[in-house]
């Protein structure tokens, strides 16, 4: 009976879904790969990942091309079993977050060289939602502030590169925001259960630009407009945590408030 050697191979994916995605990847240095021809995928272990049948089709053929690559052939009688894992993040919802930074969590995921390459995220770049189950979920935008490490941009948006001599990134981001262009995109969404767009019909969408130097001078405005209103939102985040425990303690006594309503 043939012995197959298990050797630690860590595969770190996590599915790109409406988000942005981080990229790493990790093995055991100490293992002679060479001396391994052929592979399969360990269908028991396989089947209990928890993800949709889809993103495993990804995944295993993110795999499949890694070792193609290195010369290893898919077998029925393999020297190695291959076996996968998926370990969810929280997603960054990119209708809720205009701005892009580097403290946020972002998903794991596959991606091959040749797309970090080609979609990883940059200071000043906009990502769009590209298909959605509504039209009016197609569009929504969100541009990149900061300096972003093995991000890449996720399989449901579409990637946005501004050119910075005639637009300004936050301006343009607003402007796809703004109502009648965002009618735009829920116009020339294609579907019927669930919508998309293509890409004649984002460089379809006609849009309102100034002369760059005012395009600044309104994303500055509509910028700080948003940094106060999410200030607003902590505070009242911090008093709705501080009135559930003034609740607390007045209902079940542990503070009492006299006739003249001072507190004891």
């Amino acid at each position: 009976m043939r012995i197959l050697k298990i050797i630690p191979i860590l595969f770190l994916f996590v599915i790109a879904s409406c988000s942005s995605v981080s990229v790493y990847s990790d093995y055991d240095q100490g293992t002679d790969f060479s001396v391994y021809k052929s592979y399969a995928f360990y269908k028991k272990g396989i089947d209990k990942v928890e993800i949709s049948d889809l993103d495993k089709r990804r995944i295993l053929r993110a795999i499949e091309a890694e070792l193609s690559a290195k010369g290893m052939v898919k077998s029925e009688n393999p020297d190695l079993l291959v076996n996968i894992f998926t370990k969810s993040r929280e997603k960054i919802d990119v209708y809720n977050n205009n701005y892009i930074t580097a403290d946020m969590d972002f998903m794991w995921a596959t991606a091959s060289d040749a797309e970090i390459e080609k979609f990883s995220l940059n200071i000043d770049d906009i990502i769009i939602t590209k298909d959605s189950e509504t039209p009016d979920d197609i569009g929504v935008p969100s541009v990149v502030t900061e300096k972003l490490d093995n991000v890449v941009c996720g399989y449901h948006l579409a990637l946005i590169k501004p050119d910075l001599k005639k637009t300004d990134p936050i301006f343009l981001t607003k402007q796809i925001e703004y109502e009648q262009v965002a009618n735009q995109f829920s116009r020339l969404a294609n579907g019927a259960t669930r919508f998309g767009l293509t890409t004649a019909a984002v460089k379809g969408v006609r849009l309102w630009l100034p002369e760059l130097e005012e395009q600044i001078r309104i994303a500055a405005v509509l910028s700080t407009c948003d940094w106060e209103i999410e200030l607003l939102k902590k505070k009242q985040e911090k008093l709705k945590e501080q009135k559930k425990g003034l609740m607390q303690k007045l209902l079940t006594g542990e503070v009492r408030v006299k006739a003249d309503g001072a507190v004891i």
